[in-house]
């Protein structure tokens, strides 16, 4: 990857990862060919253990991993395989949020499985009677 091509902060098409963008791409697209999930998705982080430095490097002290990567999962609950993930690069500026990060989180993570008649679950952490009426509402 070369330095010199890559987008600078504050430009249109800036990617805070873009050195590892298209393995990341890359291996979301080869999970979706070579797996169909269940009707059962869970949604939640994972932890990706990293004591470097990193401008999202989260840290998490009642976590068996405290320090790491955040990385939101959408996963088929009977394997435990992940079928769509997004890596958690720190609150945003200059990006709403009117209905509240979980809210956002579960309906991108969600997303690919809606109008499949899937059913989504997720802890206490994402919930709100907002995300669930839009979850019936986009699933019917």
């Amino acid at each position: 990857m070369n330095s010199a091509t890559e987008p600078q902060c504050g430009e249109d098409n800036y990617v805070r990862l873009h050195k590892v963008h298209p393995v990341l791409s890359g291996v979301l697209e080869n999970i979706k060919k070579a797996y169909e999930p269940s009707e059962n998705l869970s949604v939640d982080k994972g932890m990706i253990a990293f004591k470097g430095r990193l401008s999202f490097r989260q840290c998490m002290p009642a976590k068996p991993t405290k320090y790491g990567i955040k990385v939101w999962i959408a996963a088929d609950s009977q394997s435990g395989y992940g079928r769509n993930f997004s890596v958690y690069l720190g609150k945003e500026e200059n990006v709403p949020q009117p209905n509240g990060l979980g809210y956002d989180v579960v309906t991108k993570m969600a997303r690919p499985f809606l109008k499949m008649h899937r059913h989504v679950l997720f802890y206490n952490f994402f919930t709100s009677i907002k995300l669930i009426e839009d979850l019936l509402v986009q699933d019917t």
